[in-house]
């Protein structure tokens, strides 16, 4: 679905002399992505960033990772994901897998109080 996105924002370049390449780098667009990766989850940043980086091709993880504030890796593993058509990632709601995060902190009686 996001790649029809992509493809539908492309569509009215398709006669121009503008790329993918140059429309995602020129200064329009920076302001942009910025803006739409500041309102997603770590999933989707990771997604999109992937995304994007593809339609760059060579040298794209670089500009992604630039210009969303994200690691390298992170875009890396987007793509990763993407290739496999998201299958390790149920549309559940959860932004983490389950047994992701912080384990719950037991509640502590200091000794001094049990008396």
């Amino acid at each position: 679905m996001l790649l029809q996105v992509f493809n539908a924002m492309l569509r009215p370049m398709e006669g121009s002399v503008m790329t993918a390449t140059t429309a995602v780098v020129s200064g329009d667009w920076s302001e942009h992505v910025a803006l739409v990766f500041a309102r997603l989850d770590e999933r989707q940043q990771r997604w999109v960033g992937g995304l994007l980086s593809a339609l760059l091709g060579r040298g794209g993880t670089k500009q992604i990772a630039a210009l969303a504030g994200l690691d390298p890796k992170t875009i890396r593993q987007g793509r990763i994901d993407l290739q496999r058509h998201l299958e390790d990632y149920p549309d559940d709601g959860r932004a983490r897998r389950p047994g992701g995060g912080r384990p719950p902190l037991k509640k502590k009686i200091p000794p001094s109080s049990r008396l």
